[in-house]
């Protein structure tokens, strides 16, 4: 079964007022998909929800969601680290069941284009990082499959930016080496309706382990 992650928590269409927040976050755990957000951290130290740099509020707060992780703690979290240098409270965050069961971390190599796979491999030497889920992205700018999976992690991460250029034989790479396969739904890169339909359906015959979407009730119809 392919794990549908809701995008920002959209389910039937980008909503840019509503991504990511607390009502759109349960309504898409309600629902039973996973969800793709943001984590951030101010300088005090508080861990909030947010794609775009901004202050900790009451209504962002990450230990609100956490409440919510831990209801619905079958349903995977793709946790987006926007920033670096907190790496072993990423550790404990996970290991503390604030996530849910089946939470990961993604998007290091966007931080640290020069040293990818840098913050992974910190990760996994801190206490505990040895249970830290982490991906490691593919993508058709500059992060091949080699690079890829030299990178310590249980998931791979795949980006499709300029074309439709993945194949069945990536996926069945990725999983001869043992990892998870999640992919990025092409309207997230501003392709057409059409060629996201024929990706879903390429994506369930390759058998992917998940889809990230804005439209998380058709990719499960």
């Amino acid at each position: 079964m392919i794990e549908i992650l809701a995008h920002r928590a959209n389910v039937d269409g980008p909503k840019p007022a509503l991504e990511n927040s607390f009502a759109a976050v349960r309504r898409a755990l309600e629902l039973g998909f996973g969800i793709e957000t943001d984590l951030r951290r101010d300088a005090q130290g508080r861990f909030y929800i947010a794609h775009d740099p901004g202050p900790w509020a009451e209504e962002n707060d990450f230990k609100k969601f956490a409440a919510l992780f831990r209801q619905f703690h079958e349903c995977v979290v793709a946790m987006n680290v926007k920033e670096l240098g907190y790496e072993a409270d990423l550790v404990a965050l996970q290991i503390s069941g604030d996530l849910g069961k089946k939470s990961f971390y993604f998007d290091f190599e966007l931080l640290e284009p020069k040293t990818p796979g840098r913050t992974q491999r910190r990760i996994q030497g801190l206490p505990g990082g040895g249970q830290a889920a982490l991906a490691s992205r593919l993508s058709d700018r500059g992060e091949s499959l080699e690079q890829c999976l030299s990178i310590p992690g249980r998931i791979v991460w795949a980006d499709e930016f300029d074309s439709l250029w993945l194949g069945r034989a990536e996926v069945e790479k990725i999983r001869a080496a043992g990892r998870k396969f999640f992919a990025i739904s092409p309207e997230l890169h501003g392709f057409s309706e059409g060629e996201r339909l024929r990706r879903w359906r390429q994506f369930k015959e390759w058998g992917i382990d998940g889809l990230c979407t804005d439209y998380a009730l058709s990719a499960r119809d």
